[in-house]
């Protein structure tokens, strides 16, 4: 039997074709994706890109999602947690409570800037009202501070002592004692 000649099989077949086509683009995307992320990692979760542990944070200016303006050099003083983020990235919307936890149980010692990617203002501050949070969420609607940051994953998030050093980053979902461990290097005790 020709399965071709069957006159509702070439559609279902073409379809069928599409889709493995397309998972398999996805495939190799996430393994491409993959290498270029494991070539950025040292031991497991060091950031080996242009911006190094040891380097002084660049300074950039954002309006928060709730209004308002921060620079970076406004913290100089403080430790200083900054992650890039997006709503849409399930990893970055699961560790946003941990951050919370983290800055009520360190403040003021501690300051947290959650810098959004690529997202408007509006769809920002709708998920940050109803996560309740007190730190601070910056809007980076073009990227900049992002590529600033050579950010390629998200989330990523630097570790940034109060003298203004780059002291750790982490890409990827920070677990609790992950994030306790790093905030250690910028001065924030467990």
């Amino acid at each position: 039997m020709n399965l071709l000649k069957q006159p509702n099989r070439l559609p279902m077949l073409i379809a069928a074709g599409l889709v493995l086509i397309g998972i398999g683009a996805t495939l190799y995307l996430a393994l491409w994706n993959w290498g270029r992320l494991a070539d950025l990692l040292g031991d497991g979760d060091t950031y080996t890109g242009s911006i190094l542990a040891g380097q002084p944070a660049p300074d950039f200016r954002l309006e928060t999602a709730k209004g308002g303006e921060f620079s970076l050099s406004d913290f100089r003083g403080y430790s200083v947690m900054l992650n890039f983020w997006a709503t849409w990235c399930p990893p970055c919307r699961a560790e946003l409570p941990l951050f919370q936890s983290r800055y009520e149980q360190h403040f003021p010692d501690l300051v947290v800037l959650a810098v959004n990617q690529g997202e408007s203002e509006v769809e920002v501050g709708n998920y940050v009202n109803q996560l309740n949070t007190n730190f601070t969420v910056l809007l980076d609607p073009d990227y900049e501070v992002g590529a600033l940051y050579q950010v390629v994953s998200l989330p990523t998030t630097f570790f940034i002592d109060p003298n203004g050093v780059v002291r750790a980053v982490y890409v990827g979902e920070l677990s609790a004692p992950r994030l306790d461990d790093h905030l250690l290097l910028v001065g924030v005790s467990k």
